[in-house]
């Protein structure tokens, strides 16, 4: 209701031709993405992990701006999804302390995986702009080989380890899951 009245207003003094429904959307989807962040970052000082939170978020949400990803059907599965992600890469770091080799080891396959799959766009974002496929495509390649040398300079292993299980993370909603389990998946998808 808020943001039909809003887009209202900015059509009246717009002189750029919009749809409503699209503002409205957008204004929705805005919205939405600066309440969970607020949350994740509120969850995050409760706990004590504000710094941890921060560096994972910047890092999934970086990539996934560009390499895309699936998306979960409903907000409060996304936030739930967030969160898994965001204390798992923790717990994990924790855990687990990767060597620098196995980043650089790892970076192949990962390059693959956007090479083929990326940028995925979801049914509300779709494009068939080729410049702007190969943009962010390039734009993710550079992200994943940043994330995956400052992980390899950072001396502390467990910083080492969110960048690069946050990064993962993001990789792994590229991939095509549903077509590998019912057997129609082809190689890759350029």
């Amino acid at each position: 209701m808020l943001y039909r009245k809003i887009a209202k207003c900015i059509l009246t003094y717009s002189e750029e031709e919009c749809s409503e429904e699209l503002l409205v959307y957008g204004m929705e989807v805005l919205g939405a993405s600066w309440i969970k962040i607020l949350f994740f970052l509120l969850i995050g000082i409760c706990t004590g992990f504000i710094g941890e939170n921060l560096l994972i978020l910047g890092v999934f949400c970086s990539l996934r701006s560009q390499a895309g990803g699936r998306h979960c059907k409903t907000s409060l599965r996304c936030s739930a999804a967030m969160l898994i992600i965001i204390y798992g890469s923790i717990l994990m770091s924790s855990i687990i302390e990767l060597p620098p080799l196995f980043l650089v080891v790892c970076l192949p396959f990962y390059l693959y995986i956007l090479y083929c799959y990326a940028p995925l766009f979801s049914r509300n974002n779709e494009t068939e702009n080729g410049k702007k496929i190969k943009k962010k495509k390039a734009t993710s390649f550079i992200l994943i080989a940043a994330f995956t040398v400052a992980a390899v300079l950072v001396t502390i292993p467990r910083i080492r380890g969110m960048i690069f299980f946050a990064y993962t993370a993001e990789l792994c909603t590229l991939l095509p899951l549903e077509e590998y389990f019912s057997g129609s998946l082809s190689c890759c998808r350029k």
